[in-house]
């Protein structure tokens, strides 16, 4: 039999993401770097960021969200792409396809 790679594994982008963390990203250290570079309460920020580039995040893209709404305060704007493979349209899925009725 085939040895399973550890890129056959559902979780092996989290695994190479760990790899190369030094230690996990959290909430408080990513309001912690946002502040380092200069974004304050009620300012307005633009975002374009590749989550597997920020390291292992404890609680993923959700945790980055709620850091960049911590950073900016309820009086802030933020303005970022929200691009998901998940809202696509279904007759076009390929990874897997889903049946013509599901469409």
């Amino acid at each position: 039999s085939e040895a399973v790679s550890a890129t056959d594994e559902p979780w092996a982008g989290e695994a190479a993401a760990i790899a190369r963390t030094d230690a996990p990203v959290t909430r408080a250290a990513v309001v912690g770097a946002l502040r380092a570079v200069g974004v304050q309460p009620a300012g307005l920020i633009i975002v374009h960021s590749s989550l597997s580039r920020l390291g292992w995040v404890v609680g993923g893209a959700h945790t980055v969200v709620s850091a960049l709404a911590e950073a900016v305060t309820p009086d802030g704007t933020i303005v970022m792409p929200s691009l998901s493979s998940n809202l696509g349209e279904p007759s076009r899925w390929e990874a897997p396809p889903v049946p013509a009725s599901w469409w």
